[in-house]
């Protein structure tokens, strides 16, 4: 390829380099296995229910980065203008909702004590508004994020680096309606429409793999209102399909 008609740096790809040493690896790897199993039962406990990673390697992890805004200077004049600054930023995002049915959301950073922004801001049925401020890094937070609107808003003097770990109900009776309208911003779009196919087929199969199972005991009433379901998933998954082609055509 030519570099120089593209107008990028004429480099292409790199042989397989030692990155890390092999005690950190060591280190990684213990980590994982002393804690992966602890933490599922614990994030299980809080919301009640059974949950485990996201099956889609797309959807399951990612870590978000926004800079600090302002510099000391900057901010001073800032808080000059406003006495409650955070006030009038617009959130990093936007409100939204995830993705994924669930997501424990963890702080990096070091917190300054005399932080200002960089909360996360939840919205409540009846319209009021949580902030949700992390302490300190290593703090976490566990939200449906699927169903509750929130938003990040902006760390106005220090970096906000946040790690995001997505969960899904492992009863397959919990409705689970991941979609691909925050993803597709920022993954490939071939290689994830794959993968959310086959994840959406594997949830669907589970769901009548239940049907199949039903019984008189169940009741007509309970296989009628699965079966309801088992549509919405598959109109639900067409139409993620639809939004997604709709996007890449604009």
């Amino acid at each position: 390829m030519d570099a120089q008609a593209l107008g990028v740096p004429d480099f292409g790809a790199t042989e397989p380099f030692k990155l890390f040493p092999s005690e950190t690896i060591e280190i990684i790897n213990s980590e994982l296995e002393k804690h992966a199993h602890e933490l599922q039962a614990l994030l299980s406990s809080i919301v009640g229910i059974p949950i485990e990673p996201h099956p889609m390697a797309f959807e399951r992890a990612h870590i978000n980065v926004q800079e600090q805004k302002y510099s000391d200077s900057e901010l001073v004049e800032v808080m000059k203008q406003n006495d409650d600054a955070t006030g009038e930023e617009q959130p990093v995002f936007g409100w939204h909702t995830d993705s994924q049915p669930l997501v424990c959301i963890t702080m990096l950073s070091d917190v300054p004590e005399d932080a200002v922004g960089g909360e996360t801001h939840i919205q409540k049925a009846d319209g009021e508004v949580l902030k949700l401020q992390f302490p300190a890094a290593g703090y976490s937070y566990l939200l449906q994020g699927s169903v509750i609107p929130h938003a990040a808003m902006p760390a106005l003097n220090y970096n906000r680096v946040t790690m995001i770990t997505s969960f899904v109900p492992t009863n397959p009776l919990f409705c689970e309606k991941t979609d691909l309208d925050l993803a597709i911003k920022y993954s490939p779009a071939d290689a994830l429409t794959d993968e959310f196919v086959k994840y959406r087929c594997d949830y669907m199969s589970k769901r009548l793999k239940l049907l199949k199972r039903c019984s008189t005991s169940d009741g007509v009433e309970f296989c009628e209102n699965l079966l309801d379901e088992i549509m919405a998933d598959l109109k639900h998954t067409k139409d993620s399909l639809s939004r997604v082609k709709d996007t890449l055509t604009k």
